[in-house]
This record gives structure tokens, sequence and C-alpha cells, in this order.
């Protein structure tokens, strides 16, 4: 079975809209488990009074009691990214809890859309997941930011993990080893950004870069437009907006 989780972090009217499109699109796959991840009640209030839910759907907050968790989360996020830092870990975690979980999806379900119809969105999650399996790919990521940043910052925005990795203790190494400190370094100095997404990338350009194996990667459906949605689509224009990949290429016409 695959498990979807929804994160949901922002109380915006996009919010809603973009997450009764997951539902629906997941609704109609085989063998899914929805799971919405959300640490705000007045948004799960909203999700209930603004959504049509489905049988099954489960609710679940942020994992912020597990000591691994907490020290995981400390290594590889600063303060600003610690709450999305958790949230992004709890699918590993949960994931991982999970008798039946083969693969799962996590989801930034409050700013994303994909602009396909409910049954093409399927069928390209569906081609994604059968592609990572054929490459041997573990984690594979929509590329929002990766082609624009000219091969990083590798993201976290739609991203299918095979859960055949023990990836909690993978992440507890990497973090641990001297090579991060340094690259954290860097990143908090030079970039002030330290998160999950920035971890990622080191640990892609560390272990998988030219002429090694690629278990990490990024795919993009082509000719489709996707929606990043933002309050401040001009001031934010490198992390939201309208995008569309076209013969190797990404395009942003709204920047």
């Amino acid at each position: 079975m695959n498990y979807y989780y929804l994160k949901v972090n922002q109380n915006q009217p996009f919010t809603y809209r973009n997450l009764q499109n997951w539902i629906n699109v997941i609704a109609g796959l085989e063998q899914a488990k929805i799971i919405v991840i959300n640490d705000k009640p007045e948004i799960a209030e909203n999700i209930m009074n603004n959504c049509r839910l489905v049988p099954g759907i489960e609710f679940i907050s942020s994992e912020r009691d597990e000591k691994e968790l907490q020290d995981l989360c400390a290594e590889i996020t600063d303060e600003r990214w610690r709450n999305a830092g958790y949230a992004h870990l709890t699918t590993f975690w949960h994931a991982s809890h999970q008798e039946d979980c083969e693969a799962f999806w996590n989801i930034d379900a409050d700013d994303t859309y994909l602009c396909l119809s409910e049954d093409r969105t399927r069928e390209a999650l569906v081609a994604v997941e059968r592609n990572a399996k054929q490459e041997g790919i573990l984690v594979y990521s929509l590329d929002m930011h990766t082609s624009r940043g000219k091969g990083e910052p590798w993201s976290f925005g739609i991203t299918f993990t095979d859960n055949h990795l023990d990836w909690i203790s993978f992440m507890k190494e990497e973090a641990s080893h001297p090579l991060w400190e340094k690259a954290r370094r860097v990143e908090s100095d030079l970039l002030h950004l330290l998160n999950i997404d920035m971890f990622f990338t080191y640990i892609l350009k560390k272990h998988y870069g030219e002429g090694k194996k690629r278990v990490i990667g990024t795919f993009y459906f082509d000719h489709a437009w996707f929606l990043h949605y933002s309050i401040d689509f001009l001031g934010l224009a490198f992390f939201s907006g309208l995008y569309q990949w076209r013969n190797g290429r990404i395009y942003t016409p709204l920047f």
C-alpha cells in the first residue's frame, strides 16, 4: 500500500482548494491511504468545514516528542525551518512504523497544484512511481527549484519515497558526518537557509553525483503546467509561481 502524507500549514483561501484537489486525486487510486499532517487547530477546523473528506482519511500532527527526531531535526534545520523539518521527518518516521506501507508520497498539499485533470494527475503519479522502480530511485521529487537553481536545491514539495530503507537511521548517520558539519556551516553562514531540502541536496551531491548510481532524483511532466502558490508571487518569485516544463527546460512566465 502507498501512504500519501498531505502536509497543510498555511491558512489561506488557496489552502483548501489545493488540499481538496489532492484528496480527490488520491481517493481515485488503488491501495492508497491518505494522512493529513497539520499542527494548527484552526486549520484542522477549516478543513472539516471546507473540504469534502473521504472514508479512511486520517489526521495526525508532526511528531515532536521522539528524542531521535528532536536531535536529527536540530542537526539539519535552523529555527526558521524547524517546524517544516518536523513535518517532513514525520512522514519518514510514521511510514517506518506501518507494516503495510511499501512507499509513500510527501506532498505540500496546501500550496501545490498540478494543472491536469484528476484522472491525468493520477496517471502522472503512477508513471512517476513506475519510473522510480525501474531506475532504482529511492526518493524522487518534482523539479520545483532544482533546474532554476542549476542543480540545487533539491526539494520536498511533491516527493515519492521507497519505504524499504531505514530512512531515519540513514539521515542520522549522514547528519553526524564531518562533511555535513562543514556543509552546514556554509549553508547557515552564506545562504542563511538551513532546512531538510538543503540536507538532501548535500546528500545528493555527496553520494550521487556524476557517474554514480542515482537513487535521489527529480522528475517533471513534459508540457504540463504547475502552480506553486504564494501570497506574494512577485516578492517570492524564486520559491513560487507558475511553471511549465518543456523539452528539458523549465519556464516561469510570471517572472
